[in-house]
């Protein structure tokens, strides 16, 4: 089974005449292992397609299943909780909340899924490590570079074996 099945998607912004196309009609899917290249140019239609996907934004036509789950059934709790538990997002934008600390950004996904906030707080600093940020756990984004700050919420720990997600 496919991990992500899109079908005949496709999205339109406004209607009537000033109704503008962002995302013609597209299928695929993708199993698991497998690598996805989204290529195109500006305004083509890639982060439409991918929001939809990441279901952040409903198709106007098609669907789209994840693990076989239809998401046009799901209702916005069910969707949130989909997106955290089977989603990592890297946005084009770096999206950390400015009052916390990195090591507070890579903890809130896991928090949210009820890890222990002692677990949560070891697997961020760990995953930090790894990208060579440890020295920089405690600095604010504003505190840190364009690169470490678009590191810094790409990098999602593995979920505890004991949360309610696994």
């Amino acid at each position: 089974m496919s991990v992500v099945s899109v079908e005949d998607v496709s999205k339109t912004f406004g209607a009537g005449h000033t109704a503008v196309t962002a995302v013609d009609p597209v299928s695929l899917s993708v199993d698991a292992g497998d690598i996805v290249l989204v290529m195109g140019p500006s305004g083509s239609g890639k982060t439409t397609l991918l929001s939809m996907i990441g279901t952040l934004m409903s198709p106007t036509t098609g669907r789209i299943l994840i693990s076989g789950q239809d998401t046009s059934t799901l209702e916005p709790a069910q969707l949130s909780r989909l997106r955290l538990r089977e989603f990592g997002f890297v946005f084009q934008t770096f999206n950390l909340l400015s009052a916390l600390t990195a090591e507070e950004n890579v903890m809130m996904p896991l928090l949210t899924a009820r890890v222990p906030r002692k677990e949560a707080r070891a697997k961020a600093r760990t995953s930090l490590e790894q990208l060579q940020l440890g020295h920089r756990l405690r600095n604010l984004p504003r505190d840190l570079s364009g690169g470490e700050n678009n590191a810094s919420p790409s990098r999602r720990p593995e979920k505890s074996t004991n949360s309610p997600s696994s």
